[in-house]
C-alpha cells in the first residue's frame, strides 16, 4: 500500500519540477509500481504494448508531430502570433526530455491508474461514460490549475469554453484508446506528438514582442475553431476504435487477480454440485427417469405362451434374438425336435 501510495506523490512533485525530473519521476513510477503489483505492474501501467502497436503508435506520433506543426503555425498566423518552433531553441534537447517523461507519467497515472481505479469503483457505469467523466475532470484540472494561481503570477488566466471543450474532447479521445487497447501506447502517441510541438514553442504578440502566458496560449490555439473541430474529429475516431476493438473488462487490471481463487472455488463448486435444476427435475421429468430406470421389455415379450417344457425352450430362444445368421432355422430345428 505505501508503494502504491507513493506513486501519485511522486508524479506530483517530481513530473514539473525541472527537465530533468520529469524522466527521474517515470522511473520511480514504474518501480513503485513494480512492488505495488510484481507480476501485472507492466498492465497495470499500461505499458505491455505489443510489437505491431508499438509500430503502429510510433507512426501516429510523427503524424501527430507534423500535423501539429503545420496547424499550430497556420493557426498562429490567423491570429497574429508570432510562433516560433521548438527546434529553433537552443533548449530544444532538454525541452523534449521533459515532454517525453511529463506526457509518459501523465498516461500511467493519469491515464492507465485511473481509469483502473474508476472502473474498479464504478463497475455498472459503462466504459464510455467512465472516459467522458475522467476527460471533464481532466479539462476541469487545466483551468483550476491556471485560475488559482495569483493574480500577479505570468501564468494565470482563465480557459475559455471553447478551450475547455476542445481539451475535454481530447481527453475522450485519449481515455479511448486507451479502454481500447488496455495500453498507453496510442494516447502517448498522441500526446506526445502534440505537446513537443505546442508546449516548447514561443508564442510572442506582433507589436510587444511580449511572450504569452500558457491561458493565452491555450485559447488562441488550443480554443480555435479549427482545433475544436479537428479535437471532436479525433474523439469521433477514438469512438470507433472503441466498438471494434475494445479489450475484454479495460483496466480492471490487476484488481482482477484477487478474484481468481474465488472463480476456482465456485468453478469447483459447481461440479461438485450441480444446479438446483439439474438435482431437482420436473416431475414429467422424473417419472420418464424412472421409467427409464425399469427394465424395459423386449418387443418379442407378448407372443403367445405355450405349454410344455419344450415350448417354453423355444420361448426363451425367441426371446433372446437372433445369435447368428442361422439363429432362426435353429430355433425352428428346435421346435421341431420338441415336438
Amino acid at each position: 500500500m505505501l508503494a502504491l501510495a507513493l506513486i501519485p506523490i511522486s508524479y506530483l512533485l517530481l513530473t514539473y519540477a525541472g527537465w530533468w525530473t520529469a524522466p527521474v519521476a517515470s522511473a520511480l513510477i514504474v518501480l513503485l509500481a513494480r512492488l505495488a503489483w510484481p507480476d501485472r505492474w507492466a498492465e497495470a501501467l499500461g505499458l505491455r504494448i505489443p510489437p505491431r502497436q508499438i509500430g503502429v503508435s510510433l507512426a501516429l506520433l510523427c503524424v501527430v508531430a507534423g500535423a501539429a506543426s503545420g496547424l499550430i503555425a497556420a493557426t498562429a498566423r490567423a491570429e497574429t502570433i508570432a510562433f516560433m518552433p521548438v527546434w529553433e531553441s537552443r533548449a530544444w534537447a532538454s525541452a523534449l526530455v521533459h515532454t517525453v517523461g511529463q506526457t509518459l507519467n501523465e498516461e500511467m497515472v493519469l491515464g492507465a491508474l485511473l481509469l483502473r481505479a474508476v472502473r474498479s469503483r464504478l463497475r455498472s457505469i459503462h466504459p464510455l461514460a467512465v472516459s467522458a467523466g475522467v476527460a471533464l475532470v481532466f479539462s476541469l484540472a487545466h483551468y483550476a490549475f491556471y485560475r488559482a494561481r495569483p493574480s500577479w503570477s505570468w501564468n494565470y488566466g482563465t480557459l475559455s469554453v471553447a478551450t475547455l471543450a476542445s481539451l475535454c474532447a481530447i481527453g475522450v479521445a485519449r481515455n479511448n484508446c486507451i479502454l481500447s487497447t488496455r495500453n498507453v501506447g496510442y494516447a502517448w502517441a498522441i500526446h506526445l506528438g502534440w505537446n513537443a510541438v505546442f508546449m516548447n514553442g514561443t508564442y510572442r504578440w506582433p507589436g510587444s514582442h511580449a511572450e504569452l502566458a500558457e491561458p493565452a496560449m491555450f485559447n488562441a490555439i488550443v480554443g480555435h475553431t479549427a482545433l475544436v473541430a479537428l479535437s471532436a474529429a479525433l474523439m469521433g475516431l477514438s469512438l470507433l476504435l472503441f466498438l471494434r476493438r475494445r479489450a475484454p473488462d479495460p483496466l480492471a487490471g490487476t484488481g482482477q487477480q484477487a478474484l481468481v481463487p474465488c472463480l476456482l472455488v465456485c468453478q469447483r463448486f459447481s461440479h461438485a454440485h450441480p444446479r438446483r435444476s439439474e438435482r431437482r427435475p420436473q416431475a414429467g421429468q422424473r417419472r420418464k427417469r424412472d421409467d427409464d430406470d425399469q427394465p424395459q421389455p423386449h418387443p418379442t415379450e407378448g407372443i403367445d405362451k405355450v405349454e410344455g417344457e419344450g415350448e417354453q425352450r423355444v420361448a426363451h430362444r425367441v426371446a433372446e434374438g437372433p445369435r447368428a445368421g442361422h439363429a432362426d432355422g435353429h430355433g425352428q430345428h428346435t421346435a421341431q425336435h420338441a415336438q
